[in-house]
C-alpha cells in the first residue's frame, strides 16, 4: 500500500472518530506543530551559540527548574511564564532579559513547523462544524503561542488554552477541568 493511500486511510479514521463529538481539542506540540529536535531543550544549544554563551544551556534548564519548585512551593503549582524563567536566569548571571526572551521565541517561530498529516485532520475537523479548542503545558504564554499556530496556518479554532496563563496543567487534570 502506498503512502498516500496509508495516510487516506489513516485520516478517514481519525475523522470517523472525530464525527462521534461535538468538541475536539487539539494538542499544540508535537501534534499540530513539530519541533526539529529529539529533546525540546535541544533550542538552548542553540540559543547558546547565539549569545556566544556556551554555558546557557545548563542555566537555562536550571532556572526553569527552579522556578518551578517556587512555584509549587509558594502557589501549589508547577506552571511557568517564558519571563518566570528568564527573571530567575537573570539572578544567576548576567543578561538582558527582553532580548533573551525575544531570541527564544524567534528561534521558536523560525525553527518550528506544521505536521502535514494533522493540518489535514485539523482542516477536515473545521469542515465538519466541529468546536475546536487548542491545548498546551507550556511557558510560552497564549499571545505567542495564537502567533505561532497563525504562522503555520491553524487559525479558526474556538480557544486556546495554555498553562502558563491559566496556572494548570494538562498532566495533573486541573486544566482539562477548566476547560470543561
Amino acid at each position: 500500500m502506498g503512502e498516500k493511500q496509508q495516510n487516506e486511510i489513516d485520516l478517514n479514521l481519525f475523522l470517523e472518530e472525530i464525527k462521534k463529538h461535538d468538541v475536539i481539542s487539539f494538542d499544540i506540540f508535537d501534534t499540530l506543530i513539530f519541533r526539529p529536535f529529539k529533546d525540546p531543550k535541544d533550542l538552548f544549544n542553540l540559543l547558546a551559540l547565539n549569545g556566544n554563551d556556551l554555558g546557557f544551556r545548563k542555566y537555562r534548564i536550571d532556572a526553569e527548574k527552579g522556578v518551578r519548585r517556587l512555584k509549587q512551593k509558594y502557589y501549589g503549582n508547577y506552571e511557568v511564564s517564558l519571563f518566570d524563567i528568564y527573571d530567575e536566569l537573570s539572578k544567576k548571571i548576567e543578561i538582558d532579559i527582553n532580548k533573551r526572551i525575544k531570541d527564544e521565541v524567534d528561534m521558536e517561530m523560525e525553527l518550528c513547523y506544521v505536521n502535514p498529516f494533522m493540518k489535514r485532520v485539523y482542516q477536515e475537523t473545521l469542515k465538519l462544524g466541529k468546536k475546536i479548542i487548542i491545548t498546551s503545558d507550556m511557558y510560552l504564554n497564549k499571545e505567542i503561542l495564537a502567533k505561532l499556530l497563525k504562522k503555520n496556518g491553524y487559525c479558526d479554532y474556538t480557544y486556546l488554552y495554555v498553562s502558563c496563563d491559566e496556572c494548570k496543567n494538562k498532566r495533573t487534570g486541573t486544566l482539562y477541568q477548566k476547560i470543561k
